[in-house]
């Protein structure tokens, strides 16, 4: 959650909200995760969907649609 609310800040969003878990699925000595939710943006709110591999240690992948 915070490594993607700082990509939302980047992006010029000033809030990022978790809505759901959409699927959480382990593999490869991790997980990966799919998630609807909420950026803000000055503009006004957006819903997005957020896909992240992730280990314990380390995120993999996240990406946004």
């Amino acid at each position: 959650m915070t490594d993607a609310a700082r990509q939302i800040g980047v992006t010029g969003g000033t809030r990022l909200s978790y809505d759901k878990l959409v699927s959480l699925e382990q593999g490869n000595g991790g997980w990966r995760i799919r998630a609807a939710m909420t950026a803000t943006y000055p503009d006004g709110a957006r819903p997005i969907e957020i896909y992240c591999r992730a280990t314990p240690s380390d995120i993999i992948q996240l990406d946004f649609s």
